[in-house]
């Protein structure tokens, strides 16, 4: 369920991979409002390990709107975790992060995508599936580029030139 549960958060919000790594439970807010704060990004480095710190640009520092799928996606992963962390109790060593090892979820990935011979496209690639779903709901390249911190818009527009173009054929 956590490997799911990190694919989904990528798919409907569009985030990058040290974005959602980095996000904590007090993050999310899933009653109510139902958003996710995107304010910090996880990076690991050889010998140093995971480290946090400011996202990519000031862009990338946005409030987001979850959907109900998702918040009851996280949900179901909360409790998951929550059992594992009582289960492991005083070994427990993850924090309030709602994921784990960056590296971890690209080799699952990886393997996941080959083993159902679905290519092997990178989970950035998650980012450009959200814009197009964005786009195809009929939401503007614009809110749609600023919806991910795109922070240029000329991606968002190839995109969606490449939708529009694939549609009419």
């Amino acid at each position: 369920i956590q490997n799911r549960t990190f694919i989904e958060l990528l798919l409907y919000t569009g985030a990058r991979r040290g974005e959602a790594l980095a996000l904590t439970w007090g993050d999310v807010q899933l009653e109510g409002e139902k958003t996710l704060k995107i304010n910090k990004t996880a990076q690991y480095i050889a010998k140093e390990g995971i480290i946090i710190k400011s996202p990519k640009t000031r862009s990338s520092v946005r409030e987001l709107i979850i959907s109900d799928g998702l918040v009851e996606i996280l949900k179901k992963w909360k409790i998951t975790q929550s059992i594992e962390k009582l289960q492991l109790g005083d070994q427990w060593q993850h924090g309030d992060k709602i994921t784990f090892h960056p590296d971890s979820i690209s080799k699952w990935y990886s393997k996941f995508m080959k083993r159902n011979n679905l290519g092997n496209p990178s989970l950035h690639k998650l980012r450009n599936a959200n814009i197009t779903l964005q786009l195809f709901m009929g939401i503007d390249p614009k809110t749609a580029s600023e919806e991910v911190a795109m922070p240029i818009y000329g991606v968002t527009m190839n995109i969606y030139a490449y939708m529009q173009k694939s549609s009419n054929q």
